[in-house]
């Protein structure tokens, strides 16, 4: 069975097999340019971003036993992850966590179990604290 996505982007358009390793990885390549000058211009993604495309990659991947394209999935989100509104960040930490949580911390490979632990820790976490510590302080301030 193949799986085809197309991505597209401003100037960009992927259409790759996420079976095919090297085509899922030079979109990856593309995709990290173009958020490498979003962040040089200090810049966030707007809200009309289609972030769940992103997510039915990571999904498909992880249907895979390509943990070379899982890994890189999930340095993407890591190392782009403050480029997205608080919006799409919160939206797509409860949509891994609830439905990829199982599949990427029991994986096969010790590098992607790692790595879903540290996308927690340093990302998924703080941010999840964040929002909670700034609804938790307008509680207060109300009263």
């Amino acid at each position: 069975m193949t799986s085809w996505c197309i991505i597209f982007f401003p100037r960009l358009s992927c259409l790759i097999s996420l079976f095919d390793q090297q085509q899922v990885l030079n979109c990856y390549k593309i995709l990290n340019r173009w958020f490498d000058k979003i962040k040089k211009k200090n810049l966030k993604i707007p809200n009309s971003f289609d972030m769940l495309i992103l997510i039915k990659v990571m999904i498909i991947l992880s249907n895979t036993d390509s943990s070379y394209a899982i890994g890189e999935s999930m340095n993407f989100w890591y190392n782009n992850f403050e480029l997205f509104s608080d919006e799409i960040n919160e939206d797509s930490i409860w949509f891994v966590l609830r439905y990829l949580f199982n599949k990427l911390a029991l994986h096969w490979n010790n590098n992607i179990r790692e790595s879903f632990v540290i996308l927690i820790l340093y990302k998924f976490l703080p941010f999840l604290i964040d929002r909670r510590s700034s609804v938790v302080s307008q509680y207060i301030l109300r009263m």
